[in-house]
Parts: structure tokens; sequence; C-alpha cells
């Protein structure tokens, strides 16, 4: 009993020393010494003592017994304390193998982690060798390892401590194994303790991570088992403190590291601090708000669909804090909107609480455009109930200190209560609910749509001229104070002045009759809400058939609509009211006469009115000027602010309303008189509907040969417009003509021909004779035919997308050309037109559809006007993909095409390809089955410029123009284009094969050649570096022509050569151009090649003159070698691929005349074969196909 409380005291002690004197700060991680867990194990029968199975007893231990021999009491493997020694595992008897398994123990954190136990065998002199005890560990769940120190004990071991150290991983498990045979044998285990070394963890928090330059960040170190820090701020400045401050000299983003230190390493962290210049907004101190009256339902989307919302609210006011009053009104919307003025740099929660329905949005700085919602209510909640629904508030959004944020709040209240209010949490406050409603002092007001309502006719009756005049005959006029006069078509109608009475009609002794009383024309144009009233009684006796009118006409009209009607006794009575609502009509017009009808059948009857008042409030916009005032001045508006694309325009009768540049608005009213101009430098968008009433006034955009104006109409359009094309003059009958398509809808040809026509006086559509110069092409028979004045008549509207062929006169001097005129109506949907492959692989002709752009505006074309709506993508399955572009007609007047894809845009290479209205243009299509081309309404823009007309580049990629003249006449040209991510071969919406496949020149693919001609090649970027270009050139015998290079945005030190490999010429373009007379008819490729290579060639470099003969045939699998002689000496030809990769090498035969080095399994391609013979050494091109 000694000896074991002596043990276990030791093992104690040397576990403490242990731990005291162990490097580093370590640490006791996990024990075990059974203590009170006396009986937990397991035994055989017979035991009068109770056995507690580990899995109940509350032990994080368990113990595996299946392969020992428990079948007597003495037989067991559990925790016992007998001979006063105290609890540890005991095993006796087991005649098998009974394990101990610890629990999984975390050592996540820790290093150099160590564990030991106490082992003993205590039947001490009965002990053999086959009794032992085994330990073994495991880690992160792996594979069993004994343990260095005795790890395996058996015989007389007496007292042992087996032992494992410098263990490191997230988890440990540690096995104790023990075996006997008899009960005498007894085995124990206790004791076991791990320790570790705990690792330093960095770790920090910031008190901000979004700052401006005038704040300081706090940091605090929330790092465990360091001893010393070290800061890195990002911005070359470090410090050692615990948890320092930092404030940033400059904006930027920065990383900040902290890299904590500790007797057994270091750890780091880093955090991203954004760093912000402050502005310098300030604050007025109110914030908008504006109230649209009479708008039931509550939902947000009734305020903002209703006609009267943003322009044309009801009343405005400024509030001191972005709160509005309660509980004022019913079936009104509410818009309170204005700046926010940052008042610090960091992170700011919004609410918002409303009833009925809220919305609130904030935009990402000042501008309107770029508001999203961060908050709203579907429903309604009472007055600062920032809780009920989850949506009222927003995320954590950034605002920079001294920056203005746009910010707008919706209310929509439909009945009972009514509120509205936003509140905030700044940086640093808590989040849980708003700290305060929004104070007036960060806010400021945006601008107020309200105008008020404008009384546009009042007549009191208080005019000296006018008191207690008799008006003596039907028709005698009076004009009130406003200048608008009225009259009374009967005697006896009088306006008087009674004693104690205001000045008032005075109508009586009518006998049967009626009076009617009737204003002259009063401006109505722009407003809304028109609404009439009258200040009426009726004296003396009343008849039932008695009553008095209210009507109104529009516009000069003469039909009267009622408005109401009185046949009750009236005394002082208010009539009228809201014309609209009255009538369950809308009023629409320039002018309303307003009229009183009066009727009754006795001769003592009189009715008697006054305060006459007809009221209304703007919703127009309403254009006050002529064609010579700008639409800047505001002068000339009726709000006296240039309209928005908010605002709903109005052009009354007479007047002129003209665009110059670029204008936006939501709507648009021009009426039946009244003129609207948009010149070839301005355009029109519309985001809702626009309107041309029918009369003597006209819509009218103008054009020049390289300036188009444009409408665009985001709604509906109705009625006409002119479009006053520019068109070129016919420079031959035979060629020259303009290609261009109707950019309006529904014109009648003949009508476009009878309006048009050169009869003498000046038109400017072209004729001979009866040939009129407006044709069409067939692709059927590739045939181009003329409307004459015979068959122009039954020919129809213009087909909407398709092209004619079209040709201005040289009437009146215009010898460049003139406008064309257009009329019929806008395009606003998307529009199609048929095309159709018919026999696409003659020469010329049949694949190709002539169409033209529908619209009267621009239309974006490549990827680099839009990256979707674009027409070459929109209908790209349908196109060719070998002439995936657009090919135009030159309008500078000479012969051919110019082609336009997203390798040439309209101003150069990678530029935004734009379609002027109603240019025309071929495209070729795919299949022999009719397809729809299709112009989407999404492809509509009004930026543009040109007709096809190519300016200065843009210098994003490289692009090579060379063109083939005879003398001075240009004949063809064709395009090598260079961009990063294309390919040698074919790149569809980039290569663009020739229109004409004989054009005079042209090119072929380097890769994968179909035999196809190209005008534009394009290719990656680094092919400009070194690459051969087939190039095909296609002249007649004895034609002297040239090649130039007419635009060039390659780099410097890149050479383009144009090499003759049948002369043995080598011409570098960029120094003179290159000459030839044709010796005989020239065609197809194999001569001809373009090199660009950062080389600087002679001709020898690559071709030799000589007798010698280097070619290839289509069908042959070799390649042909002539001329050898003897004399030559050892001739050795070598095959290389355009890479300079050896792929063929031969020695030849001299005495042999004819030679030939095998192709087969090469690739298509352009190979140089190079032929040493003797002291000669020449270079030819062969291409393999």
């Amino acid at each position: 009993m000694k000896n074991f409380t002596f043990l276990k005291i030791a093992s104690l002690l040397i576990f403490l020393l242990s731990a005291q004197f162990s490097f580093g700060q370590e640490q006791l991680l996990h024990s075990e010494n059974f203590t009170g867990q006396l009986n937990v194990g397991a035994q055989g029968p017979g035991s009068s003592s109770t056995v507690i199975d580990p899995s109940t007893a509350g032990v994080d231990w368990t113990i595996d017994v299946s392969s020992t021999s428990l079948t007597s009491y003495t037989h067991h493997f559990k925790v016992v304390n007998t001979n006063s020694a105290s609890e540890r595992m005991t095993a006796s008897d087991l005649d098998g193998d009974a394990v101990w398994y610890s629990p999984a123990i975390n050592i996540t954190n820790y290093s150099d982690v160590r564990f030991l136990h106490k082992a003993v065998g205590e039947g001490a002199n009965f002990l053999s060798s086959n009794d032992y005890v085994k330990t073994h560990y495991r880690i992160n769940g792996g594979t069993w390892t004994q343990v260095e120190t005795n790890g395996n004990l058996a015989g007389n071991f007496g007292t042992q401590y087996p032992s494992q150290t410098g263990l490191s991983g997230s988890t440990l498990e540690i096995r104790v194994t023990m075996n006997n045979q008899e009960y005498w044998e007894v085995l124990s285990m206790d004791n076991l303790e791990v320790y570790g070394t705990s690792n330093p963890t960095a770790a920090f928090s910031a008190s901000a991570n979004a700052v401006d330059t005038t704040q300081t960040i706090t940091f605090t170190n929330n790092s465990t088992n360091a001893t010393s820090y070290s800061w890195n701020f990002g911005d070359s400045t470090t410090s050692s403190a615990t948890s320092p401050s930092h404030q940033y000299a400059s904006a930027g983003s920065y990383t900040v590291t902290l890299t904590a230190t500790g007797s057994s390493g270091s750890d780091t962290a880093t955090t991203s601090i954004t760093v912000y210049t402050a502005g310098t907004c300030s604050a007025s101190g109110t914030i908008l708000m504006e109230r649209y009256d009479g708008i039931p339902g509550t939902a947000i989307s009734d305020l903002t669909g209703s006609a009267n919302y943003p322009e044309n609210p009801s009343s405005d006011a400024q509030l001191t804090s972005f709160e509005i009053p309660t509980d004022v009104a019913e079936n009104y919307g509410a818009k309170v909107s204005g700046y926010i003025c940052a008042p610090e740099t960091g992170y700011y929660t919004f609410w918002i609480a409303s009833d009925d329905n809220g919305q609130l949005n904030l935009s990402t700085d000042d501008d309107p455009a770029n508001k999203t919602t961060i908050a709203w209510v579907d429903s309604w909640t009472s007055s600062r109930e920032w809780d009920k629904f989850t949506t009222q508030k927003s995320d954590p959004i950034l605002l920079i200190m001294g920056e203005s944020y746009y910010v707008e709040a919706l209310m929509k209240e439909n009945g009972g209560g009514d509120n509205l209010a936003v509140g905030w949490a700044k940086p640093g406050e808590s989040t849980n609910a708003p700290s305060q409603v929004i104070p007036g002092s960060v806010l400021s007001p945006a601008v107020s749509n309200y105008f008020g309502t404008d009384i546009l006719f009042s007549e009191d009756q208080a005019d000296a001229s006018e008191s207690d005049s008799t008006i003596s005959g039907t028709g005698t006029s009076v004009t009130n104070a406003s200048g608008i006069a009225w009259t009374m078509n009967r005697p006896n109608s009088k306006v008087r002045t009674h004693i104690n009475e205001n000045p008032h009609i005075h109508c009586e002794k009518l006998n049967g009759d009626t009076v009617t009383w009737v204003t002259e024309d009063i401006i109505i144009s722009g407003y809304t809400n028109l609404n009439f009233t009258v200040f009426a009684r009726k004296i003396q006796s009343y008849g039932s058939n008695d009553y008095i009118k209210l009507q109104y006409s529009i516009d000069g009209g003469t039909t009267r609509i009622n408005i109401a009607t009185y046949n009750t006794n009236l005394t002082n009575t208010s009539i009228g009211g809201d014309i609209n609502t009255l009538t369950s009509t809308t009023v629409v017009g320039d002018t309303l006469k307003i009229y009183i009808e009066v009727y009754n059948d006795g001769n003592n009857e009189k009715f008697e009115w006054e305060d006459i008042t007809l009221t209304g409030i703007p919703f127009y916009n309403v254009w006050q000027g002529t064609n010579i005032d700008l639409v800047t001045d505001t002068a000339k508006w009726s709000k006296g602010s240039q309209p928005t694309e908010a605002s709903n325009v109005w052009i009354p009768n007479t007047k002129h309303l003209k665009l110059t540049d670029d204008q936006a608005y939501n709507t648009v009213n021009a009426r039946a008189t009244s003129q609207l101009t948009i010149e070839k430098t301005g355009s029109l968008t519309t985001v809702g509907d626009f309107t041309k009433i029918a009369g003597t006034g006209a819509v009218t955009l103008n054009s020049d040969s390289n300036e188009f104006a444009s409408i665009v109409v985001g709604g509906t359009a109705t009625g006409d417009i002119k479009y006053n094309r520019f068109t070129h003059r016919v420079a031959s009958w035979n060629w020259g003509w303009d290609l261009a398509g109707s950019p309006v809808l529904g014109l009648d040809l003949n009508d476009f021909y009878n309006t048009n026509t050169n009869d003498g006086n000046g038109g400017p559509l072209d004729t001979q004779g009866d040939i009129i110069a407006l044709g069409t092409y067939n692709n059927e028979w590739d045939s181009w035919s003329l409307y004459t004045t015979s068959t122009i008549i039954n020919a129809g509207d213009f087909i909407t997308g398709k092209g004619y062929q079209i040709a201005a006169s040289i009437a009146g001097g215009n010898t460049m050309g003139q406008t064309i005129a257009y009329t019929g109506q806008i395009a606003t949907q998307t529009q199609t037109t048929p095309i159709i492959n018919n026999n696409g692989t003659n020469v010329v002709g049949k694949r190709w559809n002539l169409v033209a752009n529908p619209f009267p505006s621009y239309i974006k074309a490549n990827i680099h006007a839009d990256p979707i709506n674009n027409f070459i993508k929109v209908n790209e399955n349908i196109l060719d993909s070998n002439y995936g572009a657009i090919y135009g007609k030159r309008s500078d007047g000479t012969p051919g095409y110019i082609i336009y894809n997203n390798a040439r845009g309209s101003t150069g290479p990678a530029t935004p390809l734009l379609i002027a209205p109603g240019q025309g243009f071929l495209v070729a299509a795919a299949s022999a089955d009719v397809a729809q081309l299709q112009f989407t309404s999404e492809m509509r823009t009004v930026d543009g410029g040109d007709d096809f007309i190519s300016g200065a580049p843009v210098l994003n990629n490289y692009l090579l123009n060379l063109k083939l003249f005879h003398g001075n006449s240009e004949e063809a040209e064709t395009i090598f284009y260079f961009q990063q991510g294309l390919s040698d071969g074919l790149d569809p919406g980039y290569d663009a094969g020739s229109p004409n496949q004989a054009i005079p020149l042209s090119t072929r693919l380097t890769e994968n050649d179909q035999g196809i001609n190209f005008s534009i090649n394009a290719m990656d970027i680094d092919a400009v570096n070194s690459e051969v270009i087939p190039l095909v050139i296609n002249q007649q015998e004895g034609q002297p022509f040239r090649i130039s290079i007419s635009e060039n945005t390659i780099p410097e030190d890149v050479n383009v050569y144009l090499e003759d490999t049948q002369n043995g010429t080598l011409t570098s373009l960029k120094d003179q151009d290159f000459e030839l007379i044709a010796q005989s008819d020239l065609s197809d490729a194999g001569r001809f090649y373009i090199r660009f290579t950062t080389q600087n060639l002679a001709v020898n470099d690559v071709l030799s003159p000589s007798s010698l003969t280097v070619f290839k045939l289509n069908t042959d699998a070799f390649v042909t070698i002539q001329g050898l002689t003897p004399e030559m000496g050892k001739t050795t030809a070598t095959l290389y691929n355009m890479l300079g990769m050896k792929v063929r090498e031969k020695a030849l035969n001299n005495t042999a005349a004819t030679q030939q080095i095998s192709t087969q399994g090469l690739a298509s391609g352009v190979y140089i074969i190079n032929l040493k013979a003797g002291e000669q050494a020449i270079s030819k091109k062969v291409i393999i196909q």
C-alpha cells in the first residue's frame, strides 16, 4: 500500500517538474486519473461488486474487451482502488487484449505536444512475458503508432511511464492495451496527462475598414500566446504597440498586417482598409416634400404611374427633418427628395416607416439616375414604427464624409392614418434601431416640380367699365381685366351692382328663351386638372323647367360639351368643379371656350352669377418660342426650365421647336399646326409616347452627306414625320448609285415619286425620260432594275427593311447630291425583312441581299457599338459566316463596296459601327431557305455620324489597308486586321469575304483555306510580327496596276513586303508601291504574298532568280523541283513550316532534271522550301492544301 501511494505521488511530482521546466508556455491539455470512477469498466460474472458500463458512466473514455475471456468475477478490466491505492484502471485474468481509448484531444493550437501515463505490473513476482501493457497514439484519426518510450512493457516491469513527445496536429488519441492470463497477474494504468506548448495566434479588429483622411482608426489586438507585436499599416509606417491607432495621409487601399510572436513561433493576420478623400458639400437644412392629390390605391406604382407624377405635384413644402406631417389627407402620394451631405465616413444603416406603402431610394452619388431601392414597406406601419417588417431596414451602406448623395422616399396613402419617416444609424452606432430621424442639418432639397395652380380665366364683374352696364344688343362683347372677352346673346341681361352685393351677371324675364354667356378662346395648352366654377343663385320663384348649364368647346370648335346641368333651386351656391371628373373625359387641346347657358320660362324669374373661374395645373412644359429661339432658352418654356427626360413637352399650334443637339423627354405632343424640326446635328428620344396631330404642321428630320438627325420613341408613335434624307447624285446611269431604304413606315412608292420627282422644278429625285432613278436588286437573277413612270404607280409601299438603289438629281447645281423626302410613320418595334441565298457559289451575286435600316435613327451594328444588341450579333445565325459583315456602297462616288464588321467600324478599326437612318447595304445569306433578318428596337441609338464614310482610325489594335489602282483610279482594297484572341482561320464577324470573288485585290486565309477570297483578313495580334498571307490579284494581260498602303496602324518596327515568287521580287510597301504590268491574265493564289516581319529582308533572303522551278499542284502529295544540273554540285531540299521548324529534308539527285519531296501528312498551310545547290541557296514558298 505504501509503495502504491509513493508511486502515485512520485508520478505527480515528475509531471509537475516536467511542466515547470518545459520550454515555453506549456499547458496541461488533458488528464485522466480515474478519480470517482470506481467499478467503471467490464468484469466477468459472479462478482458481488457492481460493474458500470463506461457508456453510461459519464466518462469520456471507452474500452474494447471483445478479444478477452471474462468468464469469472476474477476476470475484469475496470477501475479499482484495492490495497488502499487510489482509483486506477486494472486488468486481471483477461486471456486476450483489453483496450482502453482516450477521447479525441484537441491539440490544434499547440506545438511540442507530449503525453505520458503510469503503468504498473502489480503482480510483480507472478508476471510472465505474456503479460504486457502496450501504449499507442494516433494524430488526426490516422495510423496508430507505438510511443517511443516504454511503448511495450512485458513481464515483471514494475512501475514505468510510457511517453511520447514532439507531436502536433488537430487531434490526438491514446490507446493502452493490456493482456494477462491469471487473476493474480494484475496490470494497471493511471495518471494520463497530455501537455502542449501554445502557439501564438494573431488576431485583431479595426474600428473601421472604410475611413477618410481626417479619421483615426483604432486597432484592437485580440492575439493569444504572444509576447511581442509588429504592425505594418501598408503605407510605409509601422508600430510595435499592442493596440495602436493610425491615421492615413492619403486616399487609397491599404493592407494592415499584424505579426504576433511568442516563444513557439509567430503568426500573422491581415485586414484591408480603404481610405477616401473627404468631400466639401454643405447642407441647407431642409428637404423637399411634394404631394400628389387625388390618387387612389396603396401601391407605390399607383403614385409613380399617375399622369401627374413627377412633373405636376399638387403642392410642395420644405421639411426640417426627414419626416412628413402625419394624418393629413386621404388618397394622395408623397415624394420626399433631396441630398444627404454625409457628416462622417463609414457605414450607415437606414430605416423607413410609412402608411400605407413606402419606398426608400438612395443614389451612389448626387445623380438621381444612380438610385436604387434600399428599404421599403409593402403594407403600413405606425409613425416611427421601425421594426414591423425586415424590409424596412437597409443593409449597411458606405457614405464618404463631405460627399453628397441623392435620397428619395415615396409614400402612397389610401385611407386611414398616414405617415412617412426615414431614420438612420451613423457609423459606430447600434443598428438595432435608428438613433434619430435624419435631421435637417445634413439635408438639402431637390428642385421642386410644383408650379402651383394657375388661374386661366377669372371674371368677377368688378371692372368699372362693366358695372351696371346693360348689354343692349345680341353679341355685344365685354373684355375683362385679363384681356379675354365674353359675350351674351340676349337683351335684358346685364352686369349690375345691387346694394350690399358684389357685381354680378343679372339675367331675368326670359319668358321661355335661353341666354348664353361665352368667353373667347382661353389658352389651356400644357394644363391638366381643369377646374371650372361659378357662384350662382336663383332669385324669386323657381320653375321646374328652369336650369343653368356649364359647357365648353375645344380649339375653336362649335360643338359644346356639357359639364353639368343644375335644375334645382340655387342659393348662393358654387357650382361646377373638375371638368375631367364631371364629364368622365380628358380635356386635351390648345384653347377652350366656356359657356353658361340659362333658361327660365317666366316673367318674374331671374338668375344671377358671379366669380367665374377656370384654373389648371401645369402638366406639360409648353414651348412658346419660334424656330429662331434656342431650346435652352428657359424663358420660352412655360415652366421656366428646360425639359428633361421626365418632362412632358407640348408644342402648341403655330409654334416651332427646333432641336440642334440631343434632347430626351418623357412624352411629346405636337399639335396640328405646330412645327418640330430636328436638324442634322440633333436628335430626340422619348421615354414614352410621341404624338403628332394631323394638320398643316410637320415633324421634319434633316441630314446632309455625313450627319443625320435621329428620333427614338420608347412608347407609341402617332402621326407622320418627314425625313429629308441626303442622297448622292447619280454619277453614271451605269454605276455610282446610292443604296437606301425608307426610314419611315407606310410610304407609298408612287407618292414618294410624285413628292420628289425632278419635273423641271428642281425636284431632288433624278429621272431620265420615263425612267426613275429608283430601283431594286433581285438576287435570284443577280440583276438590278429601275422603276418607270408606269410601273411605279402600282408598286405599293416601300418594303420595310429592304434596300433600293436611288440617286438624286443635279438640279439647282447640287453636284454632290441633295435630300429626298420620306414621309410616314415612326417604327418603334422590331422590324424584319426576308433574305435568301440563291446559289451563292457563283462568283458574284445571288448570296447577296439588299437591305436597309428601317428606323429614323441610327442602329448599332457591331460589338463595339453594343456587345449584344447589334445587327451582326443578332443576325449571326442567318448570315454567311464567310461574309459576316455589312457591305456598303461607297458614298464618295467610287465604284465597289466598303466593308464593315467587328474589325472595322464607322471611324476606323475596332470602333463602333453605326448605320444611318435609311442606309442601304448588302448582306450575304447563309441558307437557301428564306430567313428573317431582324432590325430590333434595342439596336436604335441617337449616336452616329456619316453613312459609311470612314474617318480617322482609332489605334486600338492594328490595321493595314492595301489598295489596287489603275493609274489614279482605285479599283479595290483589302484589309489586314490584327486583334488579340483571333485566329489565322475563319473568325465570323471579323473576316469578310469579297463581295465579288473576282475582285481585283483580295487575300486568302492562312489556315483552313476553303478557296474563298477575303477583303478583310483578321488574325491574332501577334501575327503582325511574323505572318505570310497569300495575296490574290485578278488582272487582265497587259493591264498596268499598282498596289499601295492607304491606311496603316501597325507598329513602326514591323515591315510589310509584297513578294512576287514568279519574278523573284520583294517590295517593301512601307517604302514604295508595288507596280507591275500583267504579262498574262492574273488570278487565284500562289504567286503573290504579303509578308509581315520584324526583320529587314533583302531579295536574296527569300528568292534568287535562277533556272530552278519549284511548284506543287493541289492534286499532288509532293513538291516538284525542276532544272537541276550536275554542274550545280550536291543539292539538298529542306521544307520548313511558318514557325521555322524543319519538317522535311532530302538529298537530291542532280542527274535527274525533275525531283520530288513528299508532303504526305503535312497540315495545310504556307511552307518555305530551301534549296542549297553548291554555292547557290534559293528559298521559295509553297502552299499545301
